[in-house]
């Protein structure tokens, strides 16, 4: 059996491009939106 995979996040792909996003988010106020799984 093959297993499904998701995408990597953007976390998996680009560690400086998600801390530079997550910061943004941060700033706005757009705490909805973060990457809680990768911020644990």
């Amino acid at each position: 059996m093959v297993k499904a995979t998701s995408a990597p996040t953007l976390y998996q792909q680009d560690l400086v491009a998600w801390y530079d996003d997550t910061v943004a988010k941060l700033k706005a106020g757009e705490f909805a939106a973060l990457d809680i799984e990768a911020l644990d």
